[in-house]
């Protein structure tokens, strides 16, 4: 059952080189989100590149940066931290189809039919 401080969807997006793509996956994501869903930037620990980030989204509430040594061990930390009901992963380059996230949680509460 949610409660109101439930998250639906925290989505674990993965930068890896190329701003200007990630910047368009996170921008897809961001279009598909409600307001509950939540959308964890997860870098390596560069500084240049997580400043670069963090910079990029600060006014984005529904956007946290993350760094981490390797991504299976930002996974890990992300992981045992949300509250969510669902996670998603997407990388760099990646693009949700339209209504993803509606159809998807839809799926998922029984409001659509697998």
């Amino acid at each position: 059952m949610e409660t109101e401080n439930t998250k639906r969807f925290t989505i674990i997006a993965v930068y890896k080189e190329d701003p200007q793509r990630f910047d368009r996956t996170v921008s897809n994501c961001l279009d598909q989100m409600q307001e509950e869903d939540e959308l964890v930037l997860l870098c390596k620990e560069e500084t240049k590149a997580a400043d670069s980030l963090k910079q990029r989204w600060k006014r984005e509430n529904r956007v946290l940066v993350r760094c981490a040594a390797t991504v299976q061990s930002g996974y890990n930390e992300i992981l045992s931290e949300i509250s969510s009901e669902y996670v998603l992963f997407v990388h760099e380059g990646d693009s949700l189809g339209e209504n993803f996230l509606k159809n998807t949680h839809a799926v998922m509460t029984g409001g659509i039919p697998q």
